[in-house]
């Protein structure tokens, strides 16, 4: 489904980035990996500079033998702490770990590994937040005795696509408080993210249901899934129409079936670049409720049939560019995803994004 690997060296234009400012970090990454004073060691430099400089200040106010040494001691401390969390630093590794499946606008829970050779010492976390695009503290680690830790913590998508992932950060203030030092532990990870499906409007749902079961399809294999009966409403299709049912009870009666196992069903997605999101959004519905009805659908983007099972499909959508018009002649009992009533053709079911009714999966 998602994949999760390693960032390496990829040609202009090939992943989509998932801030529109981590190329821009990734090559300010020498800036990120640094050591810097905190005020508290300013402050304790500075002292420490201006009780060394008294030796040769006219008219000395302390006794050099006090304030002389007091003065190495502070700056002696200040260079300890800047080489202490700088190579300490250097010696912990952190790595994305993320699940195999990660939809948009879906909460996941990410997790890290933080390894080191030895004791870890007291660090906070740094990871890149997709949803609100900035970098956040999102782990505070205690001193600890053993070499591994694993931290986790909540990630959520805006939207589909490869994505880019910074590597983790960590940052130490160890020991003393005097020196902040940074670094990048490990390596930029890109993950698929899925589209997210939504919830069909009763509507739209009773007419992809009937469309299927009337003759909707490329190829009928053995057997049809009854779901209900319900009362005829105007508007359906005849070949609904329960004749059996409307005999017995003495009023038309429709047959609401569900797409069974061998039904194959072209899901045409409109390229055309308004608009295109919310499409994007009501295939992935689409096939969700074709393939849980136990059909098999199959998307055609510009013109070219896709097949696979569902978690290749969301693959696919999940990498789709705007582009053109659906291609004719569309193909027999599809379903078109357009918002061009110049898509409506005899024997051909066009869904707009506005029969969804909500985002996630929840209803379907």
């Amino acid at each position: 489904m998602s994949r999760l690997r390693p960032l390496g060296p990829k040609k202009r234009g090939e992943e989509a980035d998932l801030s529109g400012a981590a190329g821009s970090r990734s090559r300010r990454a020498s800036i990120r990996d640094r050591a810097r004073l905190t005020p508290l060691g300013a402050t304790v430099l500075a002292l420490g500079v201006v009780a060394l400089s008294t030796s040769w200040w006219p008219g000395k106010w302390l006794p050099e033998p006090v304030i002389t040494p007091l003065g190495g001691v502070l700056v002696a401390a200040v260079a300890v702490a800047w080489a202490w969390s700088v190579i300490g630093l250097g010696r912990v590794a952190a790595i994305w770990r993320l699940p195999s499946t990660v939809t948009a606008r879906q909460e996941v829970a990410a997790a890290a590994i933080i390894t080191g050779p030895g004791p870890l010492p007291a660090l906070n976390l740094e990871a890149w937040d997709p949803l609100r695009r900035r970098s956040e503290v999102v782990h505070r680690l205690a001193p600890r005795e053993f070499p591994t830790v694993r931290p986790a913590w909540n990630l959520r998508f805006a939207r589909r696509g490869l994505m880019t992932l910074p590597g983790l950060v960590l940052i130490t203030r160890l020991p003393f408080g005097l020196v902040e030092a940074r670094r990048t532990a490990g390596d930029s990870v890109e993950i698929l993210v899925l589209p997210a499906a939504g919830r069909l409007r009763r509507r739209a749902r009773e007419r992809l249901a009937v469309h299927v079961s009337a003759g909707g399809r490329i190829r009928r294999s053995h057997g049809e899934d009854l779901a209900h009966l319900r009362p005829y409403r105007p508007g359906d299709h005849p070949r609904a129409v329960h004749w059996r049912a409307t005999a017995r009870t003495g009023r038309l009666v429709v047959a609401e079936r569900e797409a069974p196992q061998g039904h194959e069903v072209a899901v045409v997605l409109d390229q055309r670049a308004i608009g295109l999101e919310a499409r994007v959004t009501l295939a992935a519905t689409v096939l969700h409720r074709l393939a849980e009805g136990g059909g098999q659908p199959f998307l055609v983007l510009a013109g070219e049939p896709v097949a696979g099972d569902l978690g290749h499909l969301l693959e696919v959508l999940a990498m789709v560019q705007a582009g053109e018009a659906p291609s004719r002649p569309l193909p027999p009992g599809a379903v078109v995803l357009s918002d061009d009533p110049t898509c409506e053709e005899p024997g051909i079911l066009r869904l707009g994004g506005e029969v969804l009714a909500r985002a996630g999966r929840e209803g379907l």
